[in-house]
């Protein structure tokens, strides 16, 4: 006789309440903490401890308040200059799910030159980053010092008053959920992952990106392989550009401009090999954060120059806003030939039920006529 056994359903409960003065809680439920076979962690709130699954189970409920008083270590990061890690805490809740806390700062070299009182999204970009590798190393067993290839980011603002500058520094968190990850050999080999990011506890904005691990000596011959297909040329070193001035892509200071005039080939990217933020480390290519802030610039100026054509005038950066963002990224940009970001295309959209018209902007990332990113940028022309 066989005992036929009630089809139970088993959910992990998760919340995350984003008005908590002391940090952001996190609450399991004994159901999900029975389906969670790993650990969460808790390093860096200054209480080192560990929970496991099974005692979550004997407690009924396992509570978790992220912190924000200290940064997470830089190497969890990749980064160089403390200054340059904006994350504070993480945890696992629930099987390939992850919060991780995080501060934007109210001032920053780069990601605070811009005339608006608010955050930019190249630094909510930035903190999306930071918590993929993170997690990467802290949860999903990428050694330290293995190298990170982007791939794919897509990014999208929701609400634009949370980014809002107040009088201290803003405390978020990023949900993140692991969709897919793959193994060479027992090892990790990439992943692809969805985010969203919370500020007093209202999505402010949602993402999603796919990245390639690979060890030090497979990059390493990645890299040789690559170059030896190119043919770079050593008097196209691409140094002799003349920067665009800041001004004409809401900026205030000359070293975050990374653009130059536009030439029969595009935009040339120029940004300085010694610059705090887009440098932060040695780099053997120019990075995805510079790419990114190369086409937001090109996007910009590109729309400066239309806009007689578009608007009838000259374009008000004041009344543009940051909506989406997707970027496609299949090859490695050197350092020791000329970049160009090229305008493929641009459009306005009509006037929405709410206001506003949308701006279409997708540009390439071109290296001697070979494209090693795409991107395509939309904004709210209010």
């Amino acid at each position: 006789m066989h005992r036929r056994r009630g089809n139970r359903r088993r959910k992990w409960f998760h919340g995350i309440r984003g008005d908590q003065p002391r940090g952001v809680r996190t609450t399991r439920d004994v159901r999900g903490a029975r389906n969670y076979s790993g650990i969460c962690r808790h390093r860096y709130s200054g209480i080192h401890h560990t929970i496991a699954a099974e005692a979550a189970m004997r407690i009924g409920k396992e509570v978790r308040e992220l912190q924000y008083q200290r940064t997470v270590p830089r190497r969890l990061v990749h980064r160089a200059a403390v200054n340059e890690v904006f994350l504070t805490d993480s945890c696992a809740i629930g099987i390939n799910r992850y919060a991780v806390a995080a501060q934007l700062p109210r001032g920053h070299e780069l990601y605070s030159d811009r005339p608006t009182r608010e955050h930019d999204p190249m630094l909510v970009a930035e903190v999306c980053r930071q918590a993929s590798i993170l997690i990467a190393h802290e949860y999903m067993g990428v050694p330290d010092d293995w190298m990170f290839i982007s791939r794919k980011l897509v990014m999208k603002s929701l609400r634009r008053e949370l980014f809002a500058v107040g009088e201290r520094p803003t405390d978020v968190v990023v949900e993140i959920e692991v969709d897919h990850s793959a193994k060479t050999r027992g090892l990790p080999a990439g992943a692809s992952m969805t985010y969203a990011v919370t500020i007093r506890g209202e999505v402010a904005s949602t993402g999603a990106a796919s990245v390639i691990y690979l060890s030090r000596e497979s990059y390493d011959k990645l890299r040789a392989e690559g170059m030896a297909k190119k043919s770079l040329l050593e008097h196209d070193a691409g140094t002799d550009f003349d920067p665009v001035a800041p001004g004409d892509i809401d900026r205030s200071n000359r070293k975050n401009v990374v653009i130059g005039r536009e030439d029969p080939r595009g935009y040339p990217i120029c940004v300085a090999r010694d610059h705090p933020s887009l440098f932060d480390h040695e780099l053997d290519h120019l990075s995805g954060a510079v790419l990114l802030e190369a086409c937001r610039q090109a996007a910009l100026l590109h729309l400066s120059e239309m806009a007689p054509g578009f608007l009838g005038g000259p374009l008000d950066y004041s009344a543009v806003e940051f909506c989406s963002l997707e970027a496609m990224f299949t090859d490695f940009a050197e350092l020791d030939s000329a970049v160009h970001c090229r305008v493929l295309h641009s459009s306005i959209g009509p006037e929405r039920p709410a206001g506003g018209r949308e701006i279409d902007v997708e540009v390439a990332i071109v290296q001697q006529d070979l494209r090693v990113s795409d991107m395509r940028i939309v904004f709210l022309l209010t």
